[in-house]
């Protein structure tokens, strides 16, 4: 008995003992596979084509995938060797290194010649398919038309053998839907075949490809349908409106309202508007925007403006400003009265609705606005955002010298660094408004007040006002002009080394680390992706580590877009960090709360992040997407520009 009890305590133990085992095994796994490709990530830094080459050809699949990745993020000279090194390996992602990069007539042609040798291989044309999307000619257009008709005809009589598109894998369809959807939208197609998209997506057997043969149309607006194609959109948002996928129901909104499309409106109820998923509700917004008005877009307006979600109202208030003269007078005092009585609303919806005022009563408008800005107590000193937020309304409403008045009345009142720094950036933003009767001396004196603080912050912005304002040198003093120039060659002088990611600290993160981003509206968030974007993850890190986020706005909110964040002003950082990061896209895809990196170009990323508030392909392959959001979807739809980080924390998967 006694002898049971000890070999039932030791099997406990055992027991208790196995998730840190396995929780060291994977940990094991995981720094072995960091060694192993620490050799492709250096070779990547220092941007050694030749090296990488060489590496995507290994039989190592995470040796070949991570060099793929990386030959994808720069422009490969050696194009023959780029093509053979193609046929040579079997890495599922080396068609990636094709998507947008510019290609030779001969080349393309050598792609869809494997696409039709292809029928069997799924990730062969997935890969050709998404390359020929993005970057194929008029005669690529022409075969991505016979293989969508060959679908068709496919399904039309349940043909049960394989085409030349494998249609047994959804992922492969998907890919054709996109490709063919985005292809046309660049290179334009025959009328005949809308009614043959608009046939498929109905028939799609998933909700992503569903969308995907529609995406093209809505992401060209000046896409023009047939009228049959039309009355067939029209026909599946009648009968399956609720059914139908939530961004299919975008999409319809889009190119229905885009048509002024009479169908659209027997759905618009209050009572779905008022429900709606934030999403939807801006679409509806921005369809109402393109629409010539009447009476059902009045009743459509009031509803959104019932929606708890802010994003949603604004746009309301949006397309309200576009329409303002068609306005009745019951909704113009409604207006006026949520302005001078509600308190609850927000400041950016507040100036929003301030500027619809100044559509139908300029002078009620001016006096609540220069109010605001008298008023020590105000809003706009809580965030240098909403300053110039605050003086883009006072822009729209006011006469040029009434806006001149209150930039230095708010100069005055709070003369601090992000006050002048926010107001410098209103100027360059409004160069031709404030330029084009030339620079009075008021406007000059309010300048060289700015220039008068000390800051390496103002120092960059003031290298884009010089280039916005040219001829103010001649009339700034010396001393200002010198230090701009001073400026100038200061922020010039970056790194050309790219940074190399840490391996012994990517090491300690773990293969999915965790990062918090906390904000006055929740909290969000998101996991990382170390092995496809080590550099990024890097350079967060250290970022992180060092609390350079904290404080930084998200300073570009566009609705159902992205929302983006990241500008370094802390300590004697002028809104990038000291490192350049390598742009490191992969394959995967900017869904829905994707984590990406903003970027001006090959190799310039640094700090700056955003999140997707939804699905946009065209950034796939062209920018480093580098995590996903897992918690607070619903934060993300409520942030609005301005909304500060409080808090940022990077969790190592074994925490």
């Amino acid at each position: 008995m006694r002898q049971k009890k000890v070999e039932l305590f030791i099997l406990m133990l055992v027991l208790m003992g196995l998730p840190n085992g396995i929780l060291n095994a994977q940990s094991d796994d995981y720094r072995n596979q960091i060694s192993l490709l620490e050799d492709v990530w250096i070779a990547t830094s220092e941007r050694n084509e030749l090296a990488l080459l060489d590496f995507a050809v290994s039989s190592n699949p995470d040796i070949s995938n991570a060099a793929w990745r990386a030959l994808a993020n720069m422009d490969v000279a050696l194009g023959s060797a780029l093509f053979d090194a193609l046929q040579q390996s079997d890495s599922p992602i080396r068609w990636n290194a094709l998507t947008i990069r510019s290609l030779q007539t001969e080349q393309l042609r050598q792609l869809e010649n494997w696409l039709s040798d292809a029928s069997s291989d799924d990730q062969t044309q997935i890969g050709i398919l998404n390359v020929l999307g993005q970057n194929g000619d008029p005669v690529s257009n022409d075969i991505l038309i016979r293989f969508m008709m060959e679908y068709k005809s496919h399904i039309e009589s349940d043909f049960t053998s394989s085409t030349s598109i494998n249609t047994q894998n959804n992922q492969v369809l998907k890919s054709l839907a996109l490709a063919v959807s985005r292809s046309l939208a660049r290179n334009g197609g025959s009328a005949e075949l809308d009614p043959v998209i608009v046939n498929l997506a109905q028939y799609a057997p998933t909700a992503p490809i569903q969308a995907s043969w529609l995406y093209g149309w809505y992401r060209n607006a000046e896409a023009r349908l047939n009228n049959e194609a039309l009355n067939m959109l029209g026909d599946w948002a009648t009968n399956e409106w609720v059914e139908l996928f939530g961004l299919t129901r975008q999409y319809l909104i889009a190119i229905l309202s885009r048509h002024n499309h009479t169908d659209l409106y027997t759905h618009l109820t209050d009572e779905y508007v008022l429900t709606t998923h934030p999403l939807e509700g801006v679409e509806t917004g921005l369809a109402i925007n393109l629409m010539p008005f009447d009476s059902h877009h009045e009743r459509i307006i009031m509803s959104l403006l019932k929606h708890e979600n802010p994003q949603v109202r604004i746009a309301a208030i949006q397309a309200s400003i576009t329409h303002a003269e068609q306005l009745t007078e019951v909704f113009r005092h409604k207006i006026e009265t949520e302005i001078t009585t509600t308190p609850t609303l927000n400041a950016a919806e507040w100036l929003w609705n301030v500027q619809l005022l100044g559509r139908f009563d300029q002078d009620k408008a001016t006096e609540l606005l220069a109010e605001i800005a008298n008023n020590n107590e105000s809003f706009i000193y809580s965030n240098s955002h909403l300053i110039e937020a605050y003086l883009s309304s006072v822009r729209r409403i006011a006469p040029r010298e009434i806006t001149l008045q209150v930039m230095k009345t708010i100069s005055e009142r709070d003369a601090s660094e992000p006050t002048y720094r926010a107001i410098l950036q209103f100027m360059n933003q409004n160069a031709t408004y404030f330029g084009r009767d030339g620079l009075d001396s008021e406007f000059l004196g309010l300048v060289e007040t700015i220039g008068s603080v000390p800051s390496r912050r103002l120092d960059v912005t003031f290298v884009t006002f010089n280039s916005s304002y040219p001829v103010a040198k001649e009339h700034l003093s010396n001393a200002l002009n010198q230090r701009i120039e001073q400026a100038r060659e200061s922020w010039s002088e970056r790194s050309e080394t790219l940074l190399v990611p840490d391996f012994d600290l990517l090491a300690s993160l773990g293969p999915a680390p965790k990062w918090i981003i906390e904000t006055a509206v929740g909290s969000l968030e998101l996991r990382l992706d170390p092995l496809r974007s080590p550099a990024t993850v890097t350079a967060l890190a250290l970022i992180t580590k060092e609390d350079l986020h904290i404080g930084s706005p998200f300073h570009r909110i566009v609705p159902n877009f992205v929302a983006q964040a990241g500008e370094l002003w802390q300590g004697d950082n002028n809104g990038s960090p000291y490192f350049r990061v390598p742009t490191e896209a992969s394959e995967k895809s900017f869904v829905r709360g994707a984590l990406g990196v903003a970027s001006a170009g090959s190799d310039t990323e640094g700090s700056q992040f955003f999140i997707m508030l939804m699905w946009a392909p065209h950034l796939d392959g062209r920018y480093t997407n580098f995590g996903y959001l897992t918690e607070g979807f619903d934060v993300l739809d409520v942030l609005l520009q301005g909304e500060p980080i409080l808090n940022s924390t990077i969790i190592s998967s074994y925490e």
